[in-house]
């Protein structure tokens, strides 16, 4: 519980925490369907943005076409590149937030401490702490949505030696400002999405670096092709014509692995040669897991950077420090100034600091069900009144996130509006409703081949795969349709 000596906030009819892609469409869409702006969103950053601000790493960019990295309600034909980097997604973000007043609904710096159902009176209260002052508030509210994401956090790291160590150790989603790597031997740890951005980003102005991965990924060239602005220009006149290149993108995106997946240890080593990608590093960057164990990395330049002399690639793990060097298992010495961390992200579980009836707890909650879940990702029986947003098997390790997003979003509006509005007290999942659909998910997730010749945080380590809707994403369009039997609603008693 708050202490007593906490601000209390006035009373919300609802409460969003996050404000990256998946708070803004929440936002919006409030605003947007139901005209409704008795709302207020916490972010623990100082700005919109969420993830695209957490990654403020050189290098960072999306890796699905931006046609279809955006909200539906806001299209954006003006991005410069096919995959639009950093900077274009977090002034996009900010031109949406803007044209719906979302920052005035916005408070930052923000943390999200613990939350606590209230069962005599129906609401939610809701413990926050300022970051810059330490000020904590409680907040009261009626419907509380999650839209803080899943890989929020980055791994920590740690080894002998650490604390002797007098180098820099950087997480790549916590890049410094003014960082200057100028003539230093760099360390980058890790082979996934956000190494493979960094690498050729850095190389040039290091005396040194040096890759270390576990293990090979699959990772094909993927170039970054300039959109010209007669082509720009056009879709933005044509508004049909964007939408079916919408529809095109999506369709080609979807159906790469089904015709192409088994041409992709091809596809990969043909890359490695066209690319000049010396015959040393071949074995290191081909795996033996099935391609689509764990998700495909695609680069636009990172093949290229291996046959630079300033390179190289070692298949290890690091397993001490020295003062100024890293040490292999293998025993290797590898001088270090600066460690770059491009291990990955906590991906376990989802942080939802909740106790809903009962005092139950979400871990406590999952222990039961197996593992995390959640009724089409948004909803668990016994947490009243709270929804979440990419929460457990609402992603894709190759379709854009935003679609379930907005999939998501659209049934919370669609099950909770009457509870939004004030005409219910109540609105939960029923656990039968809850179980069956968590067992239809984690039979179609065996059936398939995420995690099943390798490790990746798609699934934990007792085996249940929390991350990937296991069926096509055309399916989301259903999902904003509310079986009425699989919910409980109470009508309003009281108001808060």
């Amino acid at each position: 519980m708050a202490s007593e000596k906490a601000q209390r906030l006035p009373f919300k009819q609802v409460v969003i925490v996050g404000a990256g892609l998946a708070g803004l469409d929440m936002g919006c869409e409030l605003k947007r369907k139901h005209n409704f702006h008795d709302f207020v969103i916490y972010d623990r950053n100082p700005a919109i943005g969420g993830t695209w601000y957490d990654n403020n790493y050189p290098g960072c960019a999306v890796d699905i076409p931006g046609f279809i990295y955006q909200l539906s309600f806001a299209p954006e034909q003006n991005f410069s590149h096919i995959f639009p980097d950093r900077a274009q997604m977090l002034d996009y973000m900010e031109r949406v937030a803007h044209k719906y007043r979302i920052h005035e609904h916005v408070r930052y710096n923000t943390n999200w401490v613990s939350s606590t159902w209230q069962e005599d009176r129906k609401v939610w209260t809701i413990e926050l702490r300022c970051l810059k002052t330490g000020v904590v508030s409680v907040q009261e509210c009626r419907v509380l949505i999650g839209a803080i994401g899943h890989q929020v956090d980055p791994k920590p790291f740690d080894a002998p030696g650490k604390a002797e160590f007098k180098g820099e150790i950087i997480s790549a989603c916590k890049w410094p400002e003014g960082l200057d790597l100028t003539d230093k031997n760099v360390v980058v740890l890790g082979n996934g999405s956000t190494a493979v951005q960094v690498v050729p980003n850095v190389l040039d102005k290091v005396k040194k670096c040096t890759q270390i991965q576990r293990a090979p990924q699959w990772i094909l060239n993927r170039p970054n092709p300039y959109v010209p602005k007669a082509f720009r220009k056009f879709i933005t006149v044509v508004p049909f014509m964007f939408r079916l290149l919408q529809s095109l993108t999506f369709a080609i995106v979807e159906l790469f692995y089904p015709i192409l997946g088994r041409t992709i240890p091809s596809m990969a080593r043909r890359d490695l040669k066209t690319c000049g990608v010396p015959e040393k590093y071949h074995s290191s960057l081909i795996p033996s897991f099935t391609p689509g164990c764990k998700r495909i990395i695609f680069a636009p330049e990172y093949l290229q950077c291996l046959k630079n002399p300033k390179f190289d690639l070692v298949t290890d793990e690091i397993a001490s420090f020295g003062e100024r060097s890293v040490v292999t298992h293998s025993g290797r010495e590898v001088p270090c100034d600066t460690l770059l961390l491009c291990h990955g992200f906590q991906a376990e579980t989802f942080y939802y600091p909740l106790k809903g009836r009962s005092g139950v707890t979400p871990p406590e909650h999952w222990d039961v069900a197996g593992g995390p879940s959640c009724y089409k990702g948004c909803a668990m029986n016994g947490f009243p009144n709270f929804f979440s947003i990419r929460g457990p098997n609402v992603s894709s390790g190759h379709q854009s996130l935003i679609h379930f997003i907005e999939s998501t979003t659209a049934l919370i509006l669609n099950v909770a509006g009457p509870l939004i509005q004030g005409r219910v007290d109540v609105v939960e999942v029923e656990s039968e409703a809850e179980q069956s659909y968590i067992r239809r998910v984690q039979a179609a997730c065996k059936r398939g081949f995420w995690g099943r010749d390798c490790h990746t945080f798609y699934v934990t380590r007792k085996g249940w795969n929390h991350t990937v809707y296991p069926w096509t994403p055309y399916w989301l369009y259903f999902h904003r349709f509310v079986v009425k039997s699989h919910w409980i609603v109470k009508p309003s008693q009281t108001k808060a």
